[in-house]
């Protein structure tokens, strides 16, 4: 089953809260848009829903007045607060300075054929032994001969 597409109000809201930071960069997960930071997700949406990833401290808070949990680390910002432009401001705010917090991490290279792999990565065909390695299997060295 596909999932709901958001509706026209809460991707406003959401664009509207993000942090005017050049470190805050958009992108895309499983067709929402979110918002990263040191290659770290802090803020998203998914259908009607819009998560933030906040420290302990703020989960507790955000728990007591209607979030719930989304992901690991991640909750859902109640109704009433994405309804109010500056509250979410604030939620999406702490979310981006706990994200900062975090170990960055390095920019996931698109999938390149079977390898995957970041730019510079040797194809799949290379790292199981060359195009010549044929007909090996390039899972665990098996063999496709039976």
């Amino acid at each position: 089953m596909a999932g709901l597409r958001s509706s026209e109000k809460l991707l406003a809201a959401f664009a509207a809260a993000l942090p005017d930071d050049p470190t805050a960069e958009r992108g895309r997960w499983f067709g929402y848009p979110v918002a990263f930071v040191n290659g770290n997700m802090f803020a998203g949406l998914r259908e009607e829903r819009l998560v933030v990833r906040v420290s302990d401290v703020h989960q507790a808070e955000l728990l007591l007045v209607g979030g719930t949990p989304f992901l690991k680390s991640y909750l859902v910002v109640p109704s009433a607060i994405v309804a109010d432009p500056d509250a979410l401001r604030g939620w999406v705010a702490r979310a981006f300075a706990h994200v900062l917090t975090l170990e960055p991490k390095a920019k996931a290279g698109r999938r390149r054929g079977l390898g995957g792999g970041a730019p510079g990565d040797p194809p799949a065909a290379e790292v199981a032994g060359g195009p010549s390695a044929s007909p090996t299997c390039l899972f665990a060295g098996l063999s496709t001969a039976r």
